[in-house]
């Protein structure tokens, strides 16, 4: 098992908006090295194809990893994952999706996840919300999804433009068809923004993680927080699974 106070290694997601640039590689795995993560979702990361070899040699030395490059030509989603900590089965792939089932070596709890990147365009996500229904019909035991879905659920979600019911009506039926719940969250409300000031701010919650009932009653501790995403235009994610343990310390006489 790997380091920390938490029962499971946390999970990592970023959408990077581009990964081609050396310095950003060096910048995501500078922040998986700092967090002690063991799985990480890296979104978006158009790495051009002749590219692919050397991001390959400067991300995954010591790491596993699957991408949905053949469901998409922009690879919009890379799965890293520590091979000594996590056990993986990909499951599915999709064109918005790559659901795998995971087993934590050490404490041999398992689960299932899909990681998600929404197209951003509201007739494009229809395909997702059926493809997030189908993984529900096969999906048994404890489940998250987490990722960018470039959708915003409740109306005080976004800044900068008014949120109607229309966009938010696909995600929210399949939410409720999939019995999926927002897992506990702390630090950054908003995940995107455009780095702009005055009137031409714009802020939105558009990358989130979700749990199914048996994952909150299997994990009932487990936060997401949304770090400060610095020069990137959105916030890293980080799931800790359990809360560290407090010691009592005991009374001598």
């Amino acid at each position: 098992m790997g380091q920390g106070p938490f029962l499971m290694d946390k999970l990592g997601l970023w959408n990077v908006r581009g990964l081609n640039r050396p310095q950003k590689q060096r910048d995501v795995l500078l922040f998986m090295h700092n967090f002690q993560v063991g799985m990480f979702g890296l979104l978006e990361t158009r790495i051009k194809r002749t590219k692919i070899l050397k991001a390959f040699l400067n991300l995954c030395r010591e790491w596993s990893f699957f991408t949905n490059l053949d469901k998409h030509p922009g690879e919009r989603i890379w799965l890293l994952w520590k091979p000594h900590i996590y056990k993986v089965d990909i499951r599915r792939t999709g064109e918005h999706v790559i659901h795998c089932a995971i087993k934590h070596i050490g404490t041999k709890k398992e689960m299932e996840v899909t990681w998600v990147y929404g197209f951003n365009d509201n007739g494009m996500r229809r395909k997702l919300w059926e493809d997030i229904k189908e993984i529900h019909k096969q999906s048994k035991g404890p489940w998250a999804i987490m990722g960018d879905f470039n959708n915003v659920l409740q109306s005080d979600e976004r800044i900068g433009s008014k949120v109607t019911y229309a966009e938010i009506k696909g995600f929210k039926e399949c939410m409720l068809k999939c019995e999926m719940q927002e897992m506990k969250s702390s630090e950054s409300f908003y995940t995107w923004n455009n780095k702009q000031e005055g009137e031409d701010k714009a802020m939105s919650r558009i990358d989130r993680v979700l749990t199914n009932n048996d994952c909150m009653t299997t994990l009932p501790d487990s936060e997401v927080h949304y770090q400060n995403g610095g020069l990137f235009d959105h916030c890293p994610s980080l799931v800790r699974w359990e809360q560290p343990r407090k010691i009592q310390q005991k009374i001598f006489r």
